[in-house]
């Protein structure tokens, strides 16, 4: 229902004044323009006439200048004639620049120049709050916008007007049946009033999914406005969709616009249908790229291109994506969904871990005018700052978004608080946190976790108090920092200390962050003892039951390997050390672990287990080990050959590693040992000595 707001601007001609002799030829010229949409035909006209005359015929040629210029979308312009001082008081002036302001986006600004021509002029009071209930709802105070439009109501000229916008809030706040009933006791008073009337009808029987009631509606309408007209087609083609007809509704959509090339509610239009096509798997592009290649209607040919990069990103095609859109703000740069453009191209370089090339677009990026995506675009240079490691410039974007739009406040204001964090600032997190508590008091407290976590991850000597200060307060960030709290004591080398704290997490779901807590139990669960074998491998089989798909799979493995090489178990430690390296992406925790598989099928002793254990040391060089590792597997692997009598092999590994290693002291070890081979070598094959 958003878009019905902009039906109200032109539900009432606006102020009008009468215009001296002199300039009234221009004005009455202009205005027959502005009528025939051709508003640009006069300002050059106008321009003058404010310019010649004085007083009463001034401003009204003033007046007239900033209707068409608004007409002519140039509210940039408008703006900029209005601050002439001759017409600092004028409040028909002040009224025409609130809604520039108000065109321009500047909602604050708006509604106080609103309020003051009210204020100023009688006349144009019962107007004037009508912008400014406009203004509080776009601010999203919108029960203040609502009683506003409640006192205008009675106006013989104006209540039709307000009872319309007052029906649009109750239903976008979820009050349908009574937007719907003051709509039918409404009594319009032009053919406007009328449309609008029937179109919110229509709309609040789709939003309670009353099909028939909204057919009968939409097949009342027959209205010349651009917004009743698209309206009603996009309604049609939701009640198509409705009924599980994709294709039809895509087709009433596609079929008004081949038909209507140049609607001025194209991009409406445009947006339904790709709203409709997001609900396909594969939806084809063929209609897109016809109208993307229409060089006849530039509006259609960039929507299309806007929209065709919108479907690669949802098709998962990033790279398209990303390039459709990084040529759709070169090739339409005062395009109205260019900011939008510019956000969506940074999220896919920030989700690609491309965080410059995100800062970049960013960068060039052009201020929207709607407040909420200016909002969205502090918040993602918020993400994208603290990506790159700029924990200040995170935590300031994070507060300007959040102070933007209050639907982000509470997770801008929780990542400006880890921002902060990060940053080792404390009193800008404190501050940040005081914000926080009163937009969510267990946010609040995650946030006072993550702080006293990183006190801890530093060493500083106040992180056990402040844990503890938090596991006191109970709850999931309570049980969170016991869990917390038997980390720091085993880091601090305070066994049993950890776990007496452990003890105390009541359960897994409680202390939340996933799998920490059944992760933490295997590492406790080695004292160091004998049976210490069997807990580890307890809590091991535990954890990996239920966290099938951690990330932590690994670093479980390990110590399960750990403590089975440690009581002698080689073919146990060795399925668990490769299990672990199977288990995970790092290339360096995936060479250790199969450097300990090797070294455990080798400490079997059994030919069969030494010989399995070569090809895991070349696992190790292949997993993208250090160069030290990797000497060190060679060293290994020649080793072993000449144990299993083959110092030919040992030979031709030997050389490779004293060719291959920097290791000085290695290197002269790999010769001797070559030596030691080229003897054994000898003895089996007599010629060679």
């Amino acid at each position: 229902m958003k878009w019905c707001a902009c039906f109200l601007a032109v539900l009432t001609a606006g102020p009008g004044l009468h215009a001296a002799d002199g300039s009234a030829a221009v004005i009455e010229r202009a205005r027959a323009a502005r009528a025939d949409g051709l508003p640009q035909a006069a300002i050059t006209d106008l321009k003058a006439a404010v310019a010649r005359e004085s007083g009463p015929a001034a401003s009204a040629a003033m007046v007239e200048l900033v209707r068409c210029l608004l007409a002519a979308d140039r509210e940039k312009e408008a703006l900029a004639v209005t601050q002439d001082a001759r017409f600092a008081d004028d409040a028909a002036v002040i009224f025409w620049r609130a809604q520039a302001l108000a065109q321009a986006g500047r909602h604050e600004a708006a509604l106080a120049a609103y309020t003051r021509a009210g204020a100023r002029d009688a006349t144009l009071a019962a107007e004037a709050s009508l912008g400014r209930a406009r203004m509080l709802d776009a601010l999203g105070r919108s029960e203040e916008a609502l009683a506003v439009y409640e006192s205008a109501a009675g106006d013989p000229g104006l209540g039709g007007s307000a009872q319309l916008a007052a029906a649009i809030i109750l239903a976008r706040n979820g009050r349908g049946e009574e937007a719907r009933r003051r709509l039918e006791s409404l009594k319009p008073q032009n053919r406007a009033e009328a449309d609008l009337r029937r179109y919110l009808l229509a709309n609040l029987a789709l939003a309670a999914r009353d099909g028939d009631e909204a057919r009968r509606e939409l097949a009342k309408l027959d209205s010349p406005d651009p917004r009743i007209s698209s309206g009603r087609v996009i309604g049609e083609a939701e009640l198509a969709a409705a009924d599980g007809d994709l294709s039809r509704a895509q087709t009433l959509i596609e079929t008004f616009v081949r038909e209507n090339p140049r609607h001025p509610m194209l991009i409406d239009l445009l947006a339904k249908l790709d709203d409709l096509r997001s609900r396909e798997k594969d939806p084809s592009n063929a209609t897109l790229k016809q109208w993307e290649n229409d060089d006849e209607h530039p509006e259609l040919s960039a929507l299309a291109a806007y929209y065709l990069a919108r479907s690669d990103e949802r098709q998962g095609r990033v790279d398209r994506a990303a390039r459709n859109y990084a040529e759709f703000i070169t090739d339409h740069p005062e395009h109205t969904l260019r900011s939008s453009a510019e956000l969506r191209l940074a999220r896919l370089r920030l989700e690609t871990n491309d965080a410059a090339g995100a800062a970049a677009v960013l960068a060039a990026a052009v201020e929207p005018n709607d407040g909420a995506q200016a909002a969205r675009l502090r918040f993602l240079r918020g993400a994208v700052a603290y990506a790159r490691g700029d924990y200040p410039a995170a935590a300031e974007g994070f507060v300007q978004a959040a102070n933007l739009d209050p639907s982000l406040a509470g997770a801008a204001l929780a990542n400006a608080a880890l921002a902060a964090v990060a940053a080792g600032d404390e009193a800008r997190t404190a501050e940040i946190l005081n914000a926080l508590r009163k937009e969510s008091l267990p946010t609040a407290r995650r946030i006072e976790l993550a702080q006293a976590l990183e006190r801890a991850r530093l060493g500083a000597p106040d992180a056990a108090g402040r844990l503890q200060t938090i596991a006191e307060r109970g709850g999931a960030a309570g049980q969170r920092a016991r869990l917390a709290t038997a980390e720091w004591r085993w880091q601090q080398g305070d066994a049993a200390g950890a776990r007496s704290a452990f003890r105390r997490v009541a359960n897994s779901r409680a202390a939340g962050q996933g799998d920490q807590r059944d992760y933490f139990a295997v590492y406790l669960a080695d004292d160091g003892s004998e049976q210490a074998v069997d807990a580890v491998a307890a809590a091991a089989r535990d954890f990996l039951a239920r966290h099938p798909d951690s990330q932590r799979e690994a670093d479980v493995r390990m110590k399960w390997g750990e403590v089975l090489l440690r009581a002698g178990d080689y073919r146990g430690a060795r399925v668990q050390f490769e299990e672990a390296a199977r288990a995970t992406n790092d290339p360096e925790r995936r060479s250790a672990a199969f450097f300990l598989a090797a070294r455990s099928a080798a400490g079997s002793m059994l030919p069969t287990e030494i010989d399995a254990a070569i090809p895991l040391f070349e696992e190790v060089i292949t997993a993208g080990a250090t160069p030290a590792l990797a000497d060190q597997a060679r060293w290994e692997q020649a080793r072993l050959q000449s144990a299993l009598g083959r110092p030919d092999e040992s030979v031709r590994i030997l050389d490779r590693l004293i060719a291959g290693t920097k290791d000085r002291r290695l290197e002269l070890a790999a010769r001797l040992k070559r030596g030691d081979a080229l003897m054994a070598q000898a003895e089996k094959e007599p010629a060679r000595r």
